[in-house]
């Protein structure tokens, strides 16, 4: 991750990650698909923990599920040395990731709209799904795109989420019927 902020993804090439993580190219790619594949990991696997958050949640409320889901998530992808924000970063700047982004954003929106459906007896395309998910995506994005403690301390990102995806959840409220 330092070495695209550093020097930017398209001038940073295979071998020079390789060399920077004392490995081999051929091990490289033995781990990942492509060199976005390395970005995306971290993402692939807080979709991953959204998911198993909201299939075992026991919240009876739809809204706080969500939000504690999704925190859970969040929380789960940070680390101390910040490479987590790094690699949002990377994903929301870089052109060449941003190609992938539309599909990785747009599980994540399925993966919430699959629950909120559920809870609602509707499919899961139902405009009123669609619509929570996204509005709670964009709260995600939002206050990634905005927060100012980068990387900082994950604990304060997750507050000022958690609050506005509150705000949102109870706007948005009426629409679970």
């Amino acid at each position: 991750m330092r070495l695209w902020l550093r020097d930017g993804y398209e001038a940073v090439s295979v071998d020079q990650i390789a060399a920077e993580m004392g490995i081999s190219r051929s091990t490289v790619f033995r781990y990942f698909r492509t060199k976005a594949a390395i970005v995306w990991a971290g993402f692939d696997r807080a979709l991953e923990q959204l998911s198993s958050s909201l299939a075992a949640t026991a919240a009876e409320d739809t809204m706080a599920a969500i939000r504690a889901a999704v925190g859970q998530a969040v929380y789960a992808g940070t680390d101390d040395r910040g490479v987590w924000w790094e690699r949002f970063v990377l994903f929301d700047s870089v052109p060449a990731l941003r190609a992938e982004a539309a599909d990785r954003w747009e599980r994540w929106v399925t993966i919430v709209a699959a629950f909120v459906a559920g809870r609602m007896g509707v499919d899961s395309l139902h405009p009123y799904p669609m619509a929570i998910a996204s509005a709670h995506q964009g709260v995600y994005i939002a206050t990634l795109r905005t927060w100012e403690g980068r990387p900082g301390d994950p604990e304060q990102l997750l507050d000022r989420m958690t609050a506005s995806m509150e705000a949102v959840g109870e706007a948005l409220a009426g629409l679970l019927g």
